[in-house]
């Protein structure tokens, strides 16, 4: 287990979700133009792009080693169609997403399989609004998964 995997893998279960996409980024990235937001976020004509990263780490001492509990934000950006309703589906996506992770403490994937952490927390959604990215609107949300690590 290391702070590496835990961001891999869970780049790669969120990557599994249904309406996520491929545009699914295991740091963090920022686009200061439209083409920029193109490049990294933008798949078949609309924004829909994710990027994960560590905010924060506590440890404590445990027998023969130490407890690493890592706070994981993962932050997603999609298109704003208010005509369209996009508000539902984009908060849709955001539960589909709390459900993957919900089925996976471990954060368990690849073949071989790599179990990235001790366990995990239920995720939790800390904040949906919206947001300017390269100048456009958007929705935005931070998911939070805090993560145990035996070091």
């Amino acid at each position: 287990m290391s702070l590496a995997n835990i961001i891999t893998n869970a780049a790669a279960i969120l990557g599994t979700v249904t309406g996520v996409g491929s545009k699914v980024h295991a740091y963090e990235r920022y686009a200061s133009d439209e083409a920029a937001l193109r490049s990294l976020f933008v798949e078949n004509s609309k924004v829909c792009g994710w990027t994960l990263t560590r905010e924060a780490t506590t440890s404590q001492e445990a027998v023969g080693g130490c407890r690493d509990t890592h706070i994981i934000v993962i932050r997603g950006y999609y298109s704003l169609d208010d005509s369209a309703n996009t508000e539902k589906t984009f908060q849709d996506l955001l539960e589909a997403i709390r459900t993957a992770f919900d089925a996976n403490r471990q954060l368990a994937y690849g073949t071989p399989t790599i179990y990235a952490a001790h366990s995990s927390d239920r995720m939790s959604v800390r904040t949906v609004g919206h947001c300017k990215l390269g100048g456009v609107l958007l929705h935005y949300a931070e998911v939070v998964l805090n993560v145990l690590e035996l070091v």
